[in-house]
């Protein structure tokens, strides 16, 4: 262990929790050519093989193991000294780390752009994506997560801010042109990417006869749909009723939604730039509340009953 440096290790460990060169590349911003070559010079300067090499990926050898199982003390011990002293920080200046699912993006950022506007020597870094990082590990700062009912108890702390509910969305055309319900319907789903026609959201869904059609497995690609004429989509009532083109069908109810959490490491919530940015995603949250619970919707469609089922 004395041959190699820090540096080596982390490049080791993302490699070893990613099981693939390109996915532990991507998070560390090398290239697949860099990451690889970086590896094999850590296997030559340990006279070792860590990993084997699949079809499926990369898998730890009994020396990887053992090598892991060093690195990763290690790198809680960093991880921990690094908490403690960005806890003891009172500074309103450097990066702070927010990682949260991409469709809340659009709706957060005029607050984005004013926490920059009032704190210009805070670099606020935003992870979209919904998948989740490790704040114990330092990955962020800050995370905003969904869940049903509470976040795993894993040692964090935080409150939930919002719960957000779904609703049923189309164009008014659509709406003209299609039945939703009886042996006639021929209205269409807008698929997320379940693999089936009758996945389990459609079954819980308003109306549980309409198959799925294509696979679009975001928010906006799903807005986009709609508005094309593909088919009804289930998207949050913040992201419906922002979009002047669809309309919320009415009487068909609001699927329940996801409880939103913005948690952080408990060595960090008295770091200053991270209390501002709690302070910012609580106030967006706080004015947002009546988008979020679907009780304002823009446009609603009250059309024939045939083609609407009852509430």
């Amino acid at each position: 262990m004395a041959q190699l440096n820090w540096e080596d290790l982390r490049i080791f460990l993302e490699v070893a929790r990613a099981g693939s060169l390109r996915r532990a590349g991507f998070r560390l911003g090398l290239n697949h050519s860099t990451a690889s070559r970086r590896i094999t010079a850590i296997e030559t300067a340990l006279s070792a093989r860590l990993f084997d090499r699949t079809p499926t990926g990369l898998s730890l050898t009994d020396a990887g193991r053992r090598v892991l199982d060093s690195a990763e003390r290690m790198s809680r011990e960093a991880d921990d000294l690094g908490r403690r002293l960005q806890g003891q920080d009172d500074r309103l200046e450097g990066p702070v780390r927010l990682s949260m699912p991409d469709h809340l993006v659009s709706l957060l950022m005029p607050h984005f752009a004013e926490f920059q506007q009032r704190h210009p020597e805070i670099v606020l870094e935003v992870h979209a994506s919904y998948e989740s990082v490790s704040l114990t590990r330092r990955e962020a700062d800050v995370a905003l997560r969904l869940v049903r009912d509470q976040p795993s108890a894993d040692g964090l702390v935080g409150r939930k801010v919002a719960h957000y509910v779904s609703g049923t969305y189309a164009t008014p055309a659509y709406l003209e042109q299609h039945d939703l319900v009886g042996g006639s319907a021929t209205g269409r789903w807008i698929g997320w990417g379940d693999g089936e026609p009758f996945p389990d959201w459609v079954r819980r869904s308003p109306f549980p006869e309409l198959p799925t059609r294509g696979e679009f497995g975001d928010g906006t690609a799903q807005i986009a749909g709609a508005i094309a004429g593909i088919g009804l989509t289930m998207i949050p009532c913040f992201m419906g009723d922002r979009t002047p083109e669809l309309v919320r069908v009415a009487g068909a109810g609001d699927n329940p939604g996801w409880n939103v959490w913005a948690l952080t490491h408990p060595d960090l919530q008295q770091t200053a730039r991270v209390r501002v940015l709690l302070d910012t995603l609580y106030a967006a949250f706080d004015e947002f509340r009546p988008l979020l619970e679907g009780r304002k919707p823009a446009a609603l469609w009250t059309g024939a009953p045939r083609k609407i089922a009852s509430g």
